[in-house]
This record gives structure tokens, C-alpha cells and sequence, in this order.
């Protein structure tokens, strides 16, 4: 037997259509299933969830290193003192 796994929010729904059941929901989603309406999402694998939580990290330390970065120029400029104009070599 197939398995696909849908996310909920991506289910079509009438504004009206509130009232719930396992009978009228499995109706509903077999005949959305069918035309292929309906669509898949992908589980991760394992490596895929490390590689994004590497990204994550990452993009967490550059978000601190530029608040930091920015901190440390306000205090700096503050102080009445100024980084040296061009870049060094």
C-alpha cells in the first residue's frame, strides 16, 4: 500500500465547510486524492535535517556577530573615537 504524508494546511476548504468526521474527511480526501489535487510534502531524512540545522546555526551566528558588530561600532563612535577610513592591508 502507497503512503503519502499532507500537510493539513494544505488541504483545499470551502469557507462553509466546518463540520467534521473521519466518514467526510476520508470522502473528501479520497476524492481529492484522486485527480491529484492534494499535495505531497517530503519527510527529511536525516541527513537532510542535519544539513539544515547546520544552516540554521550559521545563520544564527552571523545574525550575532552583526549585533555584536554593530554594538561594539556604537560604543566605539560613543567614545568620540572612529574606525580608520579604507581598509587595511
Amino acid at each position: 500500500m502507497d503512503c503519502v504524508v499532507i500537510a493539513p494546511s494544505l488541504i483545499h476548504r470551502r469557507a462553509g465547510d466546518r463540520i467534521k468526521t473521519d466518514r467526510r474527511d476520508a470522502v473528501k480526501l479520497s476524492a481529492l486524492l484522486r485527480p491529484g489535487d492534494l499535495t505531497y510534502i517530503n519527510v527529511p531524512s536525516d541527513d537532510q535535517e542535519s544539513m539544515r540545522d547546520l544552516t540554521r546555526a550559521r545563520s544564527d551566528m552571523k545574525n550575532q556577530e552583526r549585533a555584536v558588530r554593530q554594538q561594539l561600532n556604537a560604543f566605539v563612535l560613543r567614545h568620540g573615537f572612529h574606525w580608520p577610513s579604507g581598509k587595511q592591508r
